[in-house]
This record gives structure tokens, C-alpha cells and sequence, in this order.
């Protein structure tokens, strides 16, 4: 008890730091410093610089088959933890509004991956951490542009290989991968650019997630018992069997399984709402979820988190 206690503190003080820089987000919404052109761009720097050049950063190491055989395990372990979130998803929600279905699953399976994982994983186990998380985006990215999109869409939505295969963060990591596996060091001219790029990561994603959240509605959230539920199995119910999972078969490097956790606890992706405006499924509907498990992630993050460090690091 004393350890999870202690764990508890240190990973609640990490997410506490994370919403704050919320905090300021929402401030700047508030005082108009920032509008919404200016934090779209901001999410494109996000997205198409920033968020890559943390990835490749954090991929310049040191090769040894022992961080390879941690690359294949976190990638089965990104696999896995969605998986779990499809079943509980397809057993647990379901609504007779389509429009609301698709955004009702999409959001218990898909995660924050990037956005308040990574952030996360850097302040509570360093390089390391964002190392093994960023693998799971890896998957995220994957799963989302295929499932997600047929998802949202439906049957006949189009599957775009392009646009995966050419999204920053699937660029990313790929570049990322191919210099750690042909150990290629970036001279200092350009590792360390990259390297200051890359440290943007927490507090530009963070100020991003306190703009939108400033401007959410949560109006109708404890009426909607559909809402609630999804809310409570994205935060607690399915990371919570992939810590019973981990605890029984893991035994693997604790950076690595509490970075899993990290990722799989994280709230509903943000992306729900961009593609329920593409494909118009209940757009305020997809923001209270994205809005709401984001607030209650401060508290469901530390304790999932700490459970799973005090039970994973035996």
C-alpha cells in the first residue's frame, strides 16, 4: 500500500504539472490571446514538426537487440490493449442512432495516444518512456486511419494507404525506426534543432487540449447513461484489464509495460471529433466525450498509472 501510495503521488504530480499547462491553454482561450486560427496552427506545427522531431530524437540511441525485442513487444502490447477496447465496445455500447454509435465506440478505442501520452511517459520515465509510447502511436495511427475511418464512415467510407503512409507521425516514427536500425547519428547541427523541437511536445500539445476544453459543453453529459458508460470504460474498465493482463503474463521491463499503461489509460482521442465532422456523426456528442474523460483523466491517469507501477515493477 505504502508503494502505491507513493506512486500515486509522484504519477499524480506529473498529470497535475500536465494540467496546469491546460490550464494555460484555456487561459488563452479565455483572454483571447489565442483564436482558432492560430491553435489550428499550432496543432499543424504539432502535428507535422514537432511531434516527429520528438520521435526521432528519442530514437537516437544506442542499437542493441534488446531495444528491438522492446519495440516488437510494445507494438503487440498497442495491438492488444485496442483489441480489448473493440470488444468492450462492440459488448457494452451500443446505440440505435448510427450517427451517435460510430462516435460512442470510436472514443472507448481510441486514446490520446499522442497528444497526453507522450507528455506523460516523458516526465514520469524519461526518454525511455516516450521511446516504448512512441511505438504505440505507431499502432494508434494505423488502427485509426483503417478502423477508425471505416468506423466512422461505414462500410463505404474509403480506406486512404496514402494518407497513412504519409501522415507526419507514421513518417515520423518511420524515420525514427530506420535511422535507430541502420544507427545513423544525426550531426549535432541538426540532432540538437531536433532535439529543442521536440521539447515543444508537452507544453504546445497541452496548451492545444486547455484551448478546446475551455470551449466544450458538457451540457446533457449525466443524462446520457451511453456517455457515461463509454467514458468509464475508456478511463478505468479497459486499462484496468490490460494491468490484470500485464500483471499475470508480464514480465518484461517495467519501462515498458507502465509506458503500455500510460498509453491505454490516456482519454478519448481528440481525433474523434475531426472525423465526426467529416463524416457528420454526432459532432457535440464527440466533444463532451473528448472534453469530459480529458477533465477526468486527472483523476483516472494517476491511479490506473500507480496501480500499475506497483503492481508491474515486482
Amino acid at each position: 500500500m505504502t508503494a502505491f501510495i507513493q506512486n500515486l503521488l509522484a504519477v499524480g504530480l506529473q498529470v497535475l504539472v500536465l494540467f496546469v499547462l491546460i490550464g494555460c491553454g484555456a487561459l488563452a482561450r479565455r483572454t483571447k490571446t489565442l483564436d482558432d486560427a492560430s491553435i489550428r496552427g499550432a496543432t499543424a506545427l504539432l502535428l507535422n514538426f514537432v511531434t516527429p522531431c520528438l520521435l526521432i530524437s528519442t530514437f537516437q540511441r544506442e542499437y542493441s537487440p534488446d531495444q528491438l525485442t522492446t519495440i516488437g513487444l510494445a507494438a503487440a502490447i498497442g495491438f492488444g490493449f485496442h483489441a480489448i477496447s473493440i470488444v468492450l465496445a462492440y459488448l457494452f455500447l451500443r446505440d440505435q442512432a448510427p450517427t451517435r454509435d460510430a462516435v460512442l465506440k470510436f472514443a472507448l478505442i481510441f486514446t490520446n495516444a499522442g497528444f497526453m501520452s507522450l507528455p506523460l511517459q516523458k516526465e514520469v520515465l524519461g526518454d525511455d518512456g516516450v521511446f516504448c509510447g512512441a511505438v504505440v502511436v505507431g499502432v494508434f495511427q494505423i488502427l485509426c486511419w483503417t478502423l477508425g475511418i471505416w468506423l466512422m464512415g461505414g462500410r463505404d467510407a474509403k480506406i486512404s494507404w496514402r494518407k497513412i503512409a504519409f501522415n507526419p507521425g507514421i513518417i515520423g516514427i518511420a524515420v525514427a525506426l530506420a535511422f535507430f536500425l541502420l544507427r545513423i547519428r544525426l550531426p549535432a547541427p541538426i540532432a540538437r534543432p531536433c532535439h529543442m523541437m521536440g521539447e515543444l511536445n508537452t507544453p504546445l500539445a497541452m496548451t492545444v487540449i486547455g484551448y478546446h476544453l475551455a470551449g466544450a459543453r458538457f451540457k446533457g453529459y449525466f443524462r446520457d447513461r451511453l456517455a457515461m458508460r463509454a467514458t468509464a470504460l475508456r478511463l478505468f474498465v479497459s486499462p484496468l484489464i490490460l494491468v490484470g493482463i500485464l500483471a499475470l503474463f508480464g514480465t518484461w521491463d517495467r519501462t515498458l509495460l507502465v509506458a503500455a499503461v500510460i498509453s491505454a489509460s490516456a482519454p478519448s482521442a481528440a481525433l474523434c471529433t475531426v472525423l465526426a465532422v467529416q463524416y457528420r456523426r454526432d459532432v457535440a456528442l464527440s466533444v463532451m466525450l473528448v472534453a469530459v474523460s480529458t477533465l477526468a483523466s486527472v483523476v483516472s491517469m494517476p491511479l490506473i498509472v500507480a496501480l500499475a507501477d506497483t503492481l508491474l515493477s515486482r
